[in-house]
């Protein structure tokens, strides 16, 4: 016997188990991972970077952790040239980058920052907006499941609502009367 339990108390699996199943009906299925919602989100930003025909290389750099994917002062000036015109390609960077630096190194170091922080309000509004369609999901099966109106009822209520508004302004709600 389990120490936590007096010996006169056997658990009623049976029950248990109805009321776990009950529980996860009740809630429309499991509670979503926490590795579900970033792969929803995930999901999400690889249809906008398809929407917008940016390189899909780019989402892999911007889900990886690092800074890879923003901007930064310091990117590669190695050549390709072989001999004297290498050297001199090579030259003439080496001098824009320290003519860039003086000039562009603050708007560059600025416009990091702030593609950082749209970064992460941008995952942080999908992963909010994910979590809030799975609640709405779940407050509809609910209301369902007690025979309350769907969607399209709402709809058409809400509609006909609006047109009596419309209609007469005054007419403030169900009451039929103005709130003065």
């Amino acid at each position: 016997m389990n120490a936590d339990l007096p010996d006169h108390q056997d658990p009623n699996v049976p029950r248990l188990m109805e009321a776990i199943r009950r529980l996860i009906r009740e809630s429309g299925g499991a509670v979503p991972t926490p590795e579900e919602e970033e792969a929803a989100v995930t999901g999400r930003l690889e249809a906008l970077i398809t929407e917008t025909r940016i390189r899909p290389a780019l989402l892999e750099e911007m889900l990886k952790d690092g800074e890879q994917w923003n901007i930064t002062g310091q990117f590669s000036l190695a050549g390709h040239r072989p001999g004297v015109a290498g050297r001199v390609v090579s030259w003439v960077k080496q001098a824009m980058r320290r003519a860039g630096v003086l000039l562009g190194n603050p708007l560059v170091h600025r416009q990091a920052e702030i593609n950082t922080y749209l970064r992460t309000v941008i995952h942080h509004m999908l992963l909010e907006s994910v979590r809030t369609e799975r609640k709405m999901a779940h407050l509809e099966r609910v209301l369902r499941a007690r025979g309350g109106p769907d969607e399209n009822d709402l709809r058409t209520d809400a509609l006909d609502r609006i047109d009596r508004l419309v209609a007469d302004p005054d007419d403030r709600g169900p009451s039929g009367g103005s709130s003065q």
